[in-house]
This record gives C-alpha cells, structure tokens and sequence, in this order.
C-alpha cells in the first residue's frame, strides 16, 4: 500500500475521499488521516482513486473541495473536469475535479556518474 503523507500544520482534519474506478463516484464515507506532528499520514491500496479533503480555521480551507494529493506521481482528471469550480469557495468539485491514483513509490535511482572530469569555474563576484 502506498502511503499518503500531507503536509499541513494548520488543518485541523484531514480526510481520503475514495472514488469509484471512473472517479465520478464517491466509494463510501470519508477516511480520516492521522496526524503526526504536522503531517497527516495514512495508507491507500494501489490503484486507488483518492482525493483529499482539509478542513480548518481561516480562508485557506474549503471542505466542499475535494483536492489531490500534492505528491501523487498519477493524476486523474474525469470526464466532467470543470477548472472553473476551483474559484467558487463553498462550492464542491466532487466528480469534476482531478484526482490522484495511487501507485508503489518508486525506488530512488541511483546518481549519475559523469564520465567526464569535473570543471572548477572561478569566477570574482565584483566583475558578474
């Protein structure tokens, strides 16, 4: 199972939303992540349709909206996409807004080797 883990001290909820396998349905109630610090964690079985949807003090959360997940490496966008509803506060996206689809996290490449030497460029600060 990938995890999900989203970055956002000031939330006071975090939840997945998981949709049917065209994503224009919602699958079942809302599942609440974790916090860990200011983290929210939890796991989602691969090939998942999510969403994520935050909830706070203040004008940066909008509950009626569902969001991707910010380092999802797919993401979805369904038949009805509408831009447009991403500017209405109040206003929900469910069914029309992207969403992510989980996948394994890949495993880290290992660095480059150039084949050429290194060049050591010197240049004086005053004079760029």
């Amino acid at each position: 199972m990938p995890p999900i883990r989203v970055h956002a001290p000031e939330a006071t909820t975090v939840a997945m939303v998981v949709f049917t396998g065209d994503g224009g349905d919602v699958a079942g109630p809302p599942r609440p992540l974790t916090r860990k610090g200011d983290e929210w964690v939890g796991d989602v079985p691969t090939g998942t349709i999510y969403g994520l949807v935050a909830d706070g003090e203040g004008s940066r959360f909008d509950a009626s909206k569902v969001l991707v997940d910010p380092r999802s490496t797919r993401v979805w966008f369904p038949a009805g996409h509408d831009r447009r509803l991403a500017t209405r506060p109040g206003v929900g996206n469910v069914g029309r807004g992207p969403l992510a689809v989980a996948l394994p996290v890949p495993p880290a490449r290992p660095a480059r080797r150039s084949t050429r030497p290194p060049v050591v460029y010197e240049a004086h600060v005053r004079n760029l």
